[in-house]
């Protein structure tokens, strides 16, 4: 026996359900589902609820984390791009990524990896930027990713933001496995040696 009603139709479990519940009527069938569909809706937003939870705990960390972090940067772009200015490092906006703009979160949200969160995004004023027609660049190894501002002020260049983000992605993943290799590779030789020894 097939339970139709408006386009929506149970088999299986929810024929089931319906019977175990004693359900008789198309009115009864109806209060089922909106109890049903509530107890979803509810538990959805427990899990936005606890994600957002999360989020306010990882904001917390990653500015208590931010001095140090601020001051390692400051001395890589030092280096690198050659600025001796403390005046330009200072016309820089550093933004952690799980701080980012509500038009860049979903691209955050979207690789769902709670390791980027921490990750520097600096905003480069446009008559500093030195990458030419290049809009951002990543320098995934110190977990930093730099936005030219006028690119990054525009609401159309989420796509570069994700690009970025995965490559500094990528790297924590490769960094991890080469670690997790190299601490295989130790063991194993470390076992050997204790073969070889008795």
């Amino acid at each position: 026996m097939e339970i139709k009603m408006s386009n929506i139709e149970l088999t299986g479990t929810g024929k089931e359900i319906l019977n175990k519940n004693e359900i008789q009527t198309p009115f009864d069938q109806i209060s089922f589902l909106e109890k049903k569909t509530d107890s979803n809706k509810d538990r959805r937003e427990e899990a936005i609820k606890k994600k957002e939870e999360l989020k306010e705990a990882i904001r917390i960390r990653c500015s208590l984390d931010r001095p140090a972090k601020l001051l390692k940067i400051k001395e890589h772009l030092t280096e690198y791009y050659g600025i001796n200015n403390s005046a330009i490092l200072e016309r820089l906006q550093y933004i952690e990524a799980i701080n980012l703009p509500s038009q860049y979160q979903e691209s955050f949200d979207f690789l769902e990896d709670e390791r980027l969160s921490g990750t520097m995004v600096i905003i480069v004023p446009d008559e500093l930027w030195v990458k030419g027609d290049q809009p951002s660049e990543s320098s995934a190894e110190n977990d930093i990713i730099l936005f030219k501002q006028s690119y990054f002020e525009s609401s159309d260049n989420i796509g570069w933001m994700v690009h970025e983000l995965a490559h500094c992605q990528k790297y924590k993943n490769t960094t991890e496995a080469y670690e997790d290799e190299e601490f295989l590779i130790k063991e194993v030789s470390s076992l050997e040696i204790c073969e070889c020894v008795l």
